[in-house]
Protein backbone atom coordinates (compact mmCIF):
# COMPACT_ATOMS: atom_id res chain seq x y z
CA UNK A 1 0.00 0.00 0.00
CA UNK A 2 1.10 3.56 -0.73
CA UNK A 3 -0.17 6.59 1.16
CA UNK A 4 -0.10 8.47 4.44
CA UNK A 5 -1.87 7.53 7.62
CA UNK A 6 -4.09 10.17 9.18
CA UNK A 7 -3.48 12.31 12.23
CA UNK A 8 -5.11 11.59 15.58
CA UNK A 9 -6.18 14.48 17.84
CA UNK A 10 -7.87 13.86 21.18
CA UNK A 11 -9.15 16.51 23.62
CA UNK A 12 -10.43 15.04 26.88
CA UNK A 13 -10.80 15.52 30.60
CA UNK A 14 -8.95 12.29 31.37
CA UNK A 15 -7.83 9.18 29.46
CA UNK A 16 -7.39 5.59 30.65
CA UNK A 17 -5.95 2.87 28.39
CA UNK A 18 -6.50 -0.66 29.78
CA UNK A 19 -4.44 -3.77 28.88
CA UNK A 20 -4.59 -4.34 25.14
CA UNK A 21 -5.82 -0.83 24.39
CA UNK A 22 -4.04 1.05 21.64
CA UNK A 23 -4.10 4.51 20.09
CA UNK A 24 -1.86 4.83 17.08
CA UNK A 25 -1.01 5.75 13.51
CA UNK A 26 0.88 3.08 11.56
CA UNK A 27 2.40 2.58 8.09
CA UNK A 28 2.78 -0.93 6.63
CA UNK A 29 3.79 0.08 3.07
CA UNK A 30 5.10 3.40 1.75
CA UNK A 31 4.08 6.68 3.32
CA UNK A 32 4.14 8.66 6.53
CA UNK A 33 2.45 7.81 9.79
CA UNK A 34 0.37 10.61 11.25
CA UNK A 35 1.03 12.60 14.40
CA UNK A 36 -0.79 11.56 17.56
CA UNK A 37 -1.76 14.50 19.80
CA UNK A 38 -3.55 14.06 23.13
CA UNK A 39 -4.50 16.93 25.43
CA UNK A 40 -6.00 15.89 28.77
CA UNK A 41 -7.08 18.47 31.33
CA UNK A 42 -6.55 15.94 34.12
CA UNK A 43 -4.86 12.52 34.04
CA UNK A 44 -3.65 9.97 31.50
CA UNK A 45 -3.08 6.37 32.65
CA UNK A 46 -1.74 3.52 30.51
CA UNK A 47 -1.52 -0.02 31.89
CA UNK A 48 -0.39 -3.11 29.95
CA UNK A 49 -0.63 -6.83 30.57
CA UNK A 50 1.11 -8.49 33.53
CA UNK A 51 2.13 -11.42 31.30
CA UNK A 52 5.06 -10.30 29.08
CA UNK A 53 4.24 -12.86 26.39
CA UNK A 54 0.73 -11.50 25.99
CA UNK A 55 2.07 -7.97 26.05
CA UNK A 56 4.55 -8.75 23.25
CA UNK A 57 1.64 -9.97 21.10
CA UNK A 58 -0.77 -7.20 22.09
CA UNK A 59 1.18 -4.13 23.26
CA UNK A 60 -0.68 -1.42 25.16
CA UNK A 61 -0.15 2.29 24.68
CA UNK A 62 0.16 5.18 22.27
CA UNK A 63 2.08 4.52 19.03
CA UNK A 64 3.27 6.04 15.76
CA UNK A 65 5.23 3.40 13.84
CA UNK A 66 6.68 2.31 10.53
CA UNK A 67 6.11 -1.44 10.61
CA UNK A 68 8.31 -4.20 9.15
CA UNK A 69 9.67 -3.33 5.71
CA UNK A 70 7.85 0.02 5.49
CA UNK A 71 9.29 3.15 3.91
CA UNK A 72 8.52 6.64 5.17
CA UNK A 73 8.41 8.55 8.47
CA UNK A 74 6.71 7.83 11.74
CA UNK A 75 4.76 10.69 13.27
CA UNK A 76 5.26 12.73 16.41
CA UNK A 77 3.52 11.80 19.66
CA UNK A 78 2.50 14.86 21.69
CA UNK A 79 1.09 14.44 25.18
CA UNK A 80 -0.17 17.24 27.44
CA UNK A 81 -1.82 16.47 30.80
CA UNK A 82 -1.94 17.23 34.49
CA UNK A 83 -0.35 13.83 35.15
CA UNK A 84 0.87 10.91 33.03
CA UNK A 85 1.19 7.43 34.55
CA UNK A 86 2.54 4.35 32.75
CA UNK A 87 2.25 0.98 34.50
CA UNK A 88 3.06 -2.65 33.71
CA UNK A 89 4.46 -2.33 30.19
CA UNK A 90 2.34 0.61 29.16
CA UNK A 91 4.14 2.38 26.32
CA UNK A 92 4.65 5.57 24.37
CA UNK A 93 6.46 4.50 21.21
CA UNK A 94 7.42 6.15 17.91
CA UNK A 95 9.56 3.71 15.96
CA UNK A 96 10.99 2.37 12.72
CA UNK A 97 10.62 -1.39 12.92
CA UNK A 98 12.52 -4.35 11.38
CA UNK A 99 13.96 -3.64 7.91
CA UNK A 100 12.05 -0.35 7.65
CA UNK A 101 13.60 2.89 6.36
CA UNK A 102 12.79 6.45 7.34
CA UNK A 103 12.78 8.95 10.17
CA UNK A 104 11.41 8.16 13.61
CA UNK A 105 8.96 10.55 15.20
CA UNK A 106 9.62 12.54 18.34
CA UNK A 107 7.89 11.91 21.65
CA UNK A 108 6.97 15.19 23.37
CA UNK A 109 5.53 15.12 26.88
CA UNK A 110 4.39 18.11 28.91
CA UNK A 111 2.81 17.24 32.25
CA UNK A 112 2.68 18.15 35.90
CA UNK A 113 3.87 14.72 37.03
CA UNK A 114 5.24 11.77 35.06
CA UNK A 115 5.38 8.37 36.77
CA UNK A 116 6.68 5.11 35.29
CA UNK A 117 6.19 1.95 37.36
CA UNK A 118 6.76 -1.77 36.84
CA UNK A 119 8.24 -1.76 33.33
CA UNK A 120 6.24 1.27 32.22
CA UNK A 121 8.14 2.46 29.14
CA UNK A 122 8.67 5.61 27.10
CA UNK A 123 10.47 4.26 24.06
CA UNK A 124 11.52 5.98 20.85
CA UNK A 125 13.20 3.24 18.85
CA UNK A 126 15.50 4.90 16.37
CA UNK A 127 15.65 2.09 13.86
CA UNK A 128 14.73 -1.59 14.16
CA UNK A 129 16.96 -4.51 13.24
CA UNK A 130 18.72 -4.02 9.84
CA UNK A 131 16.69 -0.87 9.23
CA UNK A 132 17.97 2.52 8.08
CA UNK A 133 17.13 5.97 9.36
CA UNK A 134 17.28 8.58 12.07
CA UNK A 135 15.54 8.05 15.37
CA UNK A 136 13.22 10.51 16.99
CA UNK A 137 13.98 12.48 20.13
CA UNK A 138 12.29 12.25 23.51
CA UNK A 139 11.54 15.58 25.19
CA UNK A 140 9.93 15.74 28.63
CA UNK A 141 8.86 18.87 30.47
CA UNK A 142 7.36 18.21 33.91
CA UNK A 143 7.27 19.33 37.49
CA UNK A 144 8.16 15.87 38.83
CA UNK A 145 9.46 12.77 37.02
CA UNK A 146 9.60 9.46 38.89
CA UNK A 147 11.07 6.37 37.16
CA UNK A 148 10.57 3.34 39.37
CA UNK A 149 11.37 -0.37 39.42
CA UNK A 150 11.69 -1.82 35.92
CA UNK A 151 10.79 1.36 34.04
CA UNK A 152 12.68 2.60 31.00
CA UNK A 153 13.17 5.73 28.89
CA UNK A 154 15.36 4.96 25.88
CA UNK A 155 16.33 5.67 22.30
CA UNK A 156 18.32 3.16 20.29
CA UNK A 157 19.75 2.24 16.93
CA UNK A 158 18.66 -1.37 16.41
CA UNK A 159 20.78 -4.46 15.85
CA UNK A 160 22.60 -4.27 12.50
CA UNK A 161 20.88 -0.98 11.60
CA UNK A 162 22.34 2.16 10.05
CA UNK A 163 21.53 5.70 11.14
CA UNK A 164 21.45 7.62 14.40
CA UNK A 165 19.72 7.17 17.73
CA UNK A 166 17.56 9.99 19.03
CA UNK A 167 18.35 12.35 21.89
CA UNK A 168 16.71 12.45 25.33
CA UNK A 169 15.99 15.79 27.00
CA UNK A 170 14.31 16.09 30.39
CA UNK A 171 13.47 19.35 32.15
CA UNK A 172 11.84 19.00 35.56
CA UNK A 173 11.78 20.43 39.04
CA UNK A 174 12.73 16.98 40.36
CA UNK A 175 13.81 13.74 38.67
CA UNK A 176 14.22 10.48 40.57
CA UNK A 177 15.14 6.93 39.54
CA UNK A 178 14.34 4.34 42.21
CA UNK A 179 14.91 0.59 42.33
CA UNK A 180 15.80 -2.05 44.92
CA UNK A 181 19.47 -2.48 45.77
CA UNK A 182 21.58 -4.61 43.43
CA UNK A 183 21.62 -8.31 44.37
CA UNK A 184 23.16 -11.45 42.87
CA UNK A 185 19.71 -12.66 41.77
CA UNK A 186 18.48 -9.32 40.44
CA UNK A 187 16.36 -9.61 37.31
CA UNK A 188 15.37 -7.33 34.41
CA UNK A 189 12.29 -6.11 36.23
CA UNK A 190 14.39 -4.72 39.09
CA UNK A 191 16.16 -1.91 37.22
CA UNK A 192 15.26 1.61 36.17
CA UNK A 193 17.09 3.15 33.21
CA UNK A 194 17.42 6.29 31.08
CA UNK A 195 19.56 5.27 28.12
CA UNK A 196 20.62 5.88 24.54
CA UNK A 197 22.39 3.05 22.72
CA UNK A 198 23.75 1.72 19.43
CA UNK A 199 22.98 -1.99 19.26
CA UNK A 200 25.21 -4.91 18.31
CA UNK A 201 26.55 -4.61 14.76
CA UNK A 202 24.86 -1.27 14.09
CA UNK A 203 26.53 1.71 12.41
CA UNK A 204 25.82 5.19 13.68
CA UNK A 205 26.03 7.45 16.71
CA UNK A 206 24.10 7.25 19.92
CA UNK A 207 21.92 10.09 21.10
CA UNK A 208 22.80 12.67 23.72
CA UNK A 209 21.15 12.89 27.13
CA UNK A 210 20.46 16.33 28.58
CA UNK A 211 18.89 16.81 32.01
CA UNK A 212 18.01 20.08 33.69
CA UNK A 213 16.43 19.84 37.14
CA UNK A 214 16.59 21.26 40.64
CA UNK A 215 17.05 17.77 42.09
CA UNK A 216 18.36 14.54 40.49
CA UNK A 217 18.38 11.35 42.54
CA UNK A 218 19.42 7.79 41.56
CA UNK A 219 19.03 4.98 44.08
CA UNK A 220 19.45 1.22 43.77
CA UNK A 221 19.73 -0.49 40.39
CA UNK A 222 19.30 2.70 38.39
CA UNK A 223 21.32 3.83 35.40
CA UNK A 224 21.69 6.95 33.31
CA UNK A 225 23.72 5.72 30.38
CA UNK A 226 24.90 5.95 26.78
CA UNK A 227 26.44 2.90 25.12
CA UNK A 228 27.93 1.45 21.92
CA UNK A 229 27.36 -2.33 21.87
CA UNK A 230 29.56 -5.18 20.63
CA UNK A 231 30.77 -4.94 17.03
CA UNK A 232 28.97 -1.62 16.55
CA UNK A 233 30.56 1.38 14.87
CA UNK A 234 29.84 4.86 16.14
CA UNK A 235 30.22 7.23 19.04
CA UNK A 236 28.30 7.05 22.29
CA UNK A 237 26.24 10.09 23.16
CA UNK A 238 27.24 12.75 25.65
CA UNK A 239 25.54 13.13 29.04
CA UNK A 240 24.95 16.68 30.28
CA UNK A 241 23.39 17.42 33.67
CA UNK A 242 22.48 20.77 35.21
CA UNK A 243 21.03 20.44 38.70
CA UNK A 244 20.91 21.97 42.13
CA UNK A 245 21.61 18.66 43.86
CA UNK A 246 22.83 15.33 42.45
CA UNK A 247 22.59 12.21 44.61
CA UNK A 248 23.77 8.72 43.58
CA UNK A 249 23.21 5.95 46.12
CA UNK A 250 23.31 2.15 46.44
CA UNK A 251 25.03 0.91 43.25
CA UNK A 252 23.48 3.42 40.83
CA UNK A 253 25.55 4.74 37.92
CA UNK A 254 25.96 7.52 35.38
CA UNK A 255 28.03 5.95 32.62
CA UNK A 256 29.08 6.22 28.98
CA UNK A 257 30.93 3.30 27.45
CA UNK A 258 31.72 1.17 24.40
CA UNK A 259 31.64 -2.63 24.42
CA UNK A 260 34.14 -5.21 23.15
CA UNK A 261 34.92 -5.28 19.42
CA UNK A 262 33.24 -1.92 18.88
CA UNK A 263 34.72 1.06 17.06
CA UNK A 264 34.10 4.52 18.41
CA UNK A 265 34.46 6.77 21.42
CA UNK A 266 32.59 6.86 24.69
CA UNK A 267 30.69 10.05 25.41
CA UNK A 268 31.58 13.01 27.57
CA UNK A 269 29.92 13.43 30.98
CA UNK A 270 29.43 17.03 32.04
CA UNK A 271 27.82 17.80 35.42
CA UNK A 272 27.08 21.24 36.83
CA UNK A 273 25.54 21.24 40.30
CA UNK A 274 25.50 22.94 43.66
CA UNK A 275 26.03 19.67 45.57
CA UNK A 276 27.10 16.19 44.44
CA UNK A 277 26.82 13.11 46.67
CA UNK A 278 28.04 9.65 45.59
CA UNK A 279 27.50 6.87 48.13
CA UNK A 280 27.60 3.11 48.73
CA UNK A 281 28.87 1.71 45.43
CA UNK A 282 27.48 4.36 43.10
CA UNK A 283 29.75 5.49 40.23
CA UNK A 284 30.22 8.05 37.46
CA UNK A 285 32.34 6.57 34.66
CA UNK A 286 33.30 6.72 30.99
CA UNK A 287 35.32 3.89 29.46
CA UNK A 288 35.88 1.79 26.34
CA UNK A 289 36.02 -1.92 25.66
CA UNK A 290 36.82 -1.62 21.95
CA UNK A 291 38.72 0.73 19.65
CA UNK A 292 38.42 4.35 20.66
CA UNK A 293 38.86 6.75 23.56
CA UNK A 294 36.93 7.10 26.77
CA UNK A 295 35.16 10.40 27.23
CA UNK A 296 36.10 13.12 29.67
CA UNK A 297 34.22 13.54 32.94
CA UNK A 298 33.85 17.08 34.24
CA UNK A 299 32.08 17.89 37.50
CA UNK A 300 31.61 21.50 38.58
CA UNK A 301 30.06 21.81 42.03
CA UNK A 302 29.61 25.29 43.49
CA UNK A 303 29.10 23.97 47.03
CA UNK A 304 30.33 20.43 47.79
CA UNK A 305 31.23 16.95 46.49
CA UNK A 306 30.86 14.02 48.91
CA UNK A 307 32.04 10.49 48.06
CA UNK A 308 31.56 7.83 50.74
CA UNK A 309 30.68 4.23 51.59
CA UNK A 310 31.02 0.99 49.66
CA UNK A 311 28.84 -1.51 47.81
CA UNK A 312 27.15 -4.40 49.55
CA UNK A 313 28.51 -6.65 46.79
CA UNK A 314 32.07 -6.80 45.45
CA UNK A 315 32.99 -6.71 41.75
CA UNK A 316 29.49 -5.73 40.66
CA UNK A 317 28.60 -5.90 37.00
CA UNK A 318 26.94 -2.76 35.76
CA UNK A 319 23.62 -3.38 34.10
CA UNK A 320 22.28 -2.68 30.61
CA UNK A 321 19.18 -3.88 28.85
CA UNK A 322 19.78 -6.31 25.98
CA UNK A 323 18.90 -4.76 22.62
CA UNK A 324 17.06 -7.73 21.18
CA UNK A 325 15.51 -9.60 24.11
CA UNK A 326 14.67 -6.67 26.36
CA UNK A 327 16.49 -8.40 29.18
CA UNK A 328 19.34 -6.84 31.09
CA UNK A 329 22.92 -8.03 30.82
CA UNK A 330 26.22 -7.02 32.39
CA UNK A 331 27.80 -3.87 31.11
CA UNK A 332 31.00 -5.75 30.32
CA UNK A 333 29.39 -7.92 27.65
Amino acid sequence: AVGNAGKINIETGSLSIAPGGRIGSTIFGEGNAGDVTINARENIEIQGFEDPEIDNEVPTGIFSNLEEGARGNSGTIKISSNSLNLYTRGQLRASIEYDAEGTGGDILVETGSLTLNNTGTIFSSSVGTIGKGTGGDIEINADTVSINTGALITTQLGRGAEGKAGNIEIKANSLSLNSPNLKEDSGPGDRSVIQTSVSTGARGDGGNIEIETNSLSLRGETFLASAIRREAQGNAGNITIKTGSLSLDKDSAIVSRTFEMSQGTAGEIDINANTVEIKDGATIESHTGGEGDAGNIEINASDSVLISGFSDLLLLERIFRDDTTGEVSGIDE
